[in-house]
């Protein structure tokens, strides 16, 4: 760790918390504010499509490059008191559904924090939970202050474990752990478990983060953009086209899971194990046979207010018929009945952008996904 970088933050460690219990509890113990902050108590990976076309955002194909593997960042370097503030910063490291329920909080926070700021919803990493995957059982650390975390290290893996995704992250206007060091230890992380290289993905307007990854060798990858609605702007919604029907996980809970053929058997205890899943939420379209046709699954987060749409599929066969308009349309629509006062979705492809675009979505940031150096 540099000196520049020891002395930007002042930090205290937390214990790990107990593998008995709820993470809920541990940490109201030691922070009585993070409750309220987190909204906890409040009511309510991935493998490679083998067909069909995927309309938002896909995990990035896994890179034959890695980082260049400096010392780690030990945790006795960076316990010291910060004197020029009264604020208390102190790290916490968490696996699995603990640390999912941890990043949960503090992209909330960081939505309430900025309306637009920042690349994730609180849904995308509950998203990311759908399948088992080699990151779970991988420590992600956390900084917290007296409100809860201000500043995390996001890991997860994709492929089978063959790449990884790294994200840093940092509450806006908060005092803490300076982005300089949460990337350096982001990247001292993901080198560690991504033997076969990662990514890290940056918003393009993100001056601070675009100059770390210059700084730190990444080099440019993949492209993708984000998109938001507001209510006002969502459309009518059509029927689905003459022999397709639309439905969702209520009408039959007990059927096999829309998507378990690409995100395997598991995947309705993984999502349902999420706080902010709704099977009202959860969309199929399938025709008067009961073929599957396509999929969605839309968020809504009742502390941020943001609905989030992720993902969209049309089964090849399937396409061009307007189901993934009436689909989209269909979902957006229960999101606002819900409460949602924006609406959110990320994409790559021109196809797609024409979709979102065309029910009322409106383009506003774009991001790239940085790849880790050869070795």
């Amino acid at each position: 760790m540099t000196r520049q970088v020891r002395a930007a933050v002042g930090l205290a460690v937390d214990p790990v918390p107990p593998q008995g219990g709820h993470l809920a509890e541990f940490v109201r113990a030691s922070r009585p504010h993070l409750d309220l902050m987190c909204g906890f108590g409040h009511a309510h990976h991935r493998r490679r499509p083998t067909r069909g076309t995927r309309l938002c955002r896909r995990a990035r194909r896994p890179y034959s490059r890695a980082l260049t593997r400096r010392a780690p960042v030990r945790s006795s370097e960076e316990v010291t008191h910060r004197e020029e503030s009264d604020v208390s910063v102190r790290e916490l490291r968490a696996t699995g559904q603990r640390a999912q329920e941890l990043a949960t909080c503090l992209l909330q926070r960081a939505r309430r924090a900025d309306p637009t700021a920042g690349l994730w919803e609180a849904a995308d990493v509950q998203w990311w939970w759908r399948s088992p995957r080699s990151s779970d059982d991988v420590e992600r650390v956390f900084w917290f202050d007296d409100d809860g975390p201000l500043a995390g290290v996001l890991l997860s893996s994709w492929a089978g474990g063959r790449t990884w995704q790294c994200d840093p992250v940092v509450v806006p206007g908060t005092t803490g752990p300076s982005p300089e060091f949460v990337w350096d230890r982001a990247l001292d992380h993901a080198a560690t478990h991504g033997s076969n290289g990662f990514v890290v993905p940056v918003r393009d307007d993100d001056a601070t983060f675009v100059a770390l990854a210059n700084r730190s060798a990444l080099t440019p990858g993949d492209h993708d953009r984000t998109a938001w609605m507001a209510p006002v702007d969502r459309p009518a919604v059509p029927r689905p086209a003459e022999g397709f029907v639309l439905t969702d996980r209520t009408q039959r809970p007990e059927a096999p899971h829309p998507m378990r053929e690409r995100n395997g058997d598991d995947v309705a205890d993984r999502l349902g194990q999420c706080s902010l899943y709704d099977p009202e939420l959860d969309l199929a379209v399938e025709s008067t046979g009961g073929q599957l046709a396509g999929y969605a699954l839309f968020w809504f987060d009742p502390v941020t207010l943001v609905g989030l749409v992720e993902p969209v599929r049309i089964e090849d066969e399937f396409q061009r018929r307007g189901l993934a308009r009436a689909m989209v349309s269909a979902g957006v629509d229960r999101l606002v009945a819900r409460g949602a006062e924006r609406i959110k979705v990320s994409y790559e492809t021109e196809a797609a952008g024409s979709l979102y675009l065309g029910v009322g979505f409106e383009q506003e940031s774009t991001a790239t996904w940085y790849r880790s150096p050869d070795e």
